[in-house]
C-alpha cells in the first residue's frame, strides 16, 4: 500500500517497466556458473506520490492553505501516499465557510467531504478540494407588542404580529 513498482533492474540498470517480466539473459553460457556470476534481479518500488489541489469557491469569498502554505485562491501540494495533510479555508469579510467538497473530474461540486476547518487527513490519492464560501445571512425577527394592538412587516413584506426574514449581511 502506498507504493508502486518502478521496474525490474540488474545493479544500476533499469531492464523492465512490465510486471509481470520475462527475462532472457543475453548470454547464458559465456562462463561456468559460479555462486557470483548468478543473475540477479531486483523489483524496485517507490512511494505513491500524491497531488492536493485546494480552491476557494467562489474565489472572492475566502482563501486556502495546504500544510501551512501561503495563503490564495488555488494551493497545490505534492505528498507521499500515507502521510497526513492539512488543509484550512479563511472567509473574507461578508462570508462564512461552509465545508470541504470533493470535486469529481468534470469539474462539479460533490459531496461535503468535511465541515472541519482545518481538515486533517491521510492521503491516498490525487484529490482536489473546494472550500465553500456562502453569505453571511442572519435571521431578523419583528413582534408586534402587544401583537392585539397592531401588525409588523419586513421590507415590504406580508403584515402581521410576527414576521421572519434571513437578509444576507450588507
Amino acid at each position: 500500500e502506498n507504493y508502486t513498482f518502478d521496474g525490474w533492474y540488474q545493479g544500476d540498470e533499469m531492464l523492465s517497466h512490465d510486471n509481470p517480466f520475462d527475462y532472457l539473459p543475453t548470454d547464458p553460457m559465456a562462463s561456468s556458473r559460479q555462486g557470483e556470476s548468478d543473475i540477479q534481479l531486483q523489483a524496485r518500488f517507490g512511494k505513491t506520490q500524491c497531488e492536493i489541489t485546494v480552491l476557494a469557491s467562489p474565489t472572492n469569498a475566502g482563501e486556502v492553505q495546504a500544510n501551512g502554505g501561503e495563503w490564495g485562491e488555488q494551493f497545490n501540494v505534492t505528498v507521499d501516499a500515507g502521510q497526513q495533510v492539512s488543509v484550512q479555508a479563511q472567509a473574507g469579510q461578508g462570508f462564512q465557510f461552509d465545508g470541504w467538497y470533493e470535486l469529481e473530474e468534470a469539474g462539479s461540486r460533490s459531496q461535503k467531504a468535511s465541515e472541519e476547518n482545518p481538515y486533517v487527513f491521510d492521503v491516498h490519492s490525487d484529490r482536489v478540494l473546494s472550500a465553500h464560501f456562502v453569505p453571511q445571512s442572519y435571521s431578523i425577527t419583528v413582534q408586534a407588542s402587544p401583537s392585539c394592538r397592531g401588525n409588523v412587516r419586513v421590507n415590504d413584506g406580508p403584515w402581521g404580529a410576527v414576521q421572519q426574514v434571513e437578509l444576507e449581511l450588507g
